[in-house]
């Protein structure tokens, strides 16, 4: 046995996730991977991004903003079939990982993308020099409890035991906040005792990691609310409504109340009629502006006599709390789960409320009585700390011992069949895992009948195309 030979190279990382910008408009997985990608692709580390999605194109700008900065965007190959469904991701994640070689893979919480390769790493398959890092953003459970939702379809419940076995099996988990890393804990996941809380990067650090903050613009009067958010139930649609319609119609009389976000629960005219007619008629205007991409939006909310509005029930760390504080742009926002951790501590009794109705509508009281904006919360991270810990994080881990001498005998797996399609798929992918390359795989099938079995047999070698198999049959 000798040890690998140590060599200065860059430490490689490759991101796991299933939106990126350029695939999608916005998001929050989206921005915080594309930030954290660009920036550390920056800083001189080999990236790679895994993309899950369905869609398997990047738009052509952000695409050469990826390619200049030294980023790769591949697609996950779903041409081979893999059962059960809700596990193919995952089991193609998988294949994908072990081809290549990689210091360390930072994996997205939502749909389980991590359980094989996590799996796989547990019980010696593989991965043993790369660090598994499960990054967490909002787990399937966490959200049905967001959106409060009593009911768990079965492929729902199967995506969440997946996301509680990436976590179980990763080296480490990240969290942007300590209260989705503690919900966790709290409902009974088994997590990693290494355990970091590191808000996300935002698109100032990519100026520079210890970038100012602009100046604060100058007070102006007060002429529109806008709620920051798609229009779903997590979002607090209601309780902003409710808030308002506890004001006195003459304290937003002659404002206008703007709904900027995709439909999701709700409907414009739903949202509409959750307005008492005192409150609607002493409004200048209801609107909503559902298709704004992300620097539009922006660029909306940074008007002049615009406050935004985030009533969430429950947030992980919500990028329009980032975008709000950077921006300058004045805002009130529920403490709910971590938003309020992204607040200065001396911000929070001006900016923060509680998430129900009455607390909402006694901060914006004395808001709409002095009409006028008031001054930007300041944040409570700091780029270069965050940076700090990744760097740490992303540091290969030492060599493991390896046996130089490779194993090349050829071997012949034989798997019998007879009319059981369903565990002939279960034993081949069993043997396909195996991390010794020089293997073929015999399938003799005595004489299976039904169309369920004949049509298995057919598939199996396009199936299995990365291994040598052969299907015999008498």
């Amino acid at each position: 046995m000798t040890e690998r030979t140590t060599t200065t190279r860059r430490p490689s990382v490759c991101f796991v996730v299933t939106e990126i910008l350029g695939t999608v408009r916005n998001g929050g997985i989206a921005t915080a991977v594309t930030h954290m990608s660009l920036l550390l692709a920056e800083r001189g580390m080999a990236v790679d991004i895994l993309h899950c999605g369905w869609r398997d194109e990047v738009d052509d700008a952000w695409a050469a903003r990826y390619r200049e900065a030294g980023v790769r965007v591949r697609f996950l190959d779903r041409s081979e079939v893999v059962s059960p469904e809700y596990l193919a991701d995952s089991w193609r994640v998988a294949q994908v990982l072990g081809e290549h070689h990689y210091d360390t893979v930072v994996m997205q919480d939502w749909q389980g993308l991590g359980a094989v390769t996590g799996l796989a790493k547990r019980v010696g398959l593989g991965f043993a020099s790369t660090r598994l890092v499960h990054h967490v953003h909002g787990p399937t459970e966490w959200l049905l409890e967001a959106n409060r939702s009593v009911e768990m379809s079965p492929r729902d419940a199967a995506t969440a035991h997946l996301e509680r076995l990436s976590a179980e099996y990763a080296d480490v988990v990240v969290g942007p906040s300590a209260h989705l890393v503690s919900w966790m804990a709290d409902h009974g996941w088994r997590l990693p005792e290494e355990r970091h809380i590191v808000p996300y990067f935002t698109s100032r650090h990519l100026d520079a990691l210890d970038a100012p903050l602009p100046p604060d613009r100058p007070t102006a009067p007060l002429t529109e609310l806008v709620f920051f958010g798609r229009l779903e139930e997590r979002k607090g649609v209601r309780t902003f409504a409710s808030a308002v319609n506890r004001l006195d119609p003459a304290l937003p009389h002659g404002s206008t109340l703007t709904f900027m976000g995709r439909p999701a629960h709700f409907q414009p005219a739903d949202v509409r009629e959750m307005f008492d007619p005192p409150a609607r008629e002493a409004l200048a205007e209801i609107r909503f502006l559902t298709d704004l991409d992300q620097p539009e939006a922006r660029a909306h909310l940074q008007g002049p006599g615009r406050v935004a509005l985030i009533p969430s029930h429950l947030d992980n760390s919500p990028n329009v709390v980032y975008e709000c504080i950077e921006d300058r742009v004045p805002f009130l926002a529920s403490h709910a789960g971590g938003t309020g951790e992204l607040v200065a501590e001396a911000d929070r009794a001006t900016t923060l409320f509680d998430p129900n109705p009455a607390s909402m509508a006694r901060l914006l009281e004395p808001l709409l009585r002095s009409r006028v904006t008031p001054v930007p919360a300041r944040p409570s991270y700091d780029g270069p700390a965050l940076m700090a810990v990744w760097e740490q994080l992303l540091r290969p881990l030492p060599d493991a011992p390896v046996d130089e001498t490779t194993d090349d005998t050829f071997v012949t797996v034989v798997i019998p069949h007879h009319d059981r399609p369903d565990h002939l798929v279960k034993a081949v992918q069993s043997v396909a895992l195996q991390d010794h390359m020089n293997l073929e795989i015999l399938v003799v099938d005595d004489g299976s009948t039904t169309p369920e079995a004949l049509e298995l047999l057919e598939r199996l070698p396009a199936m299995f195309a990365h291994r040598r198999l052969r299907v015999v049959r008498q």
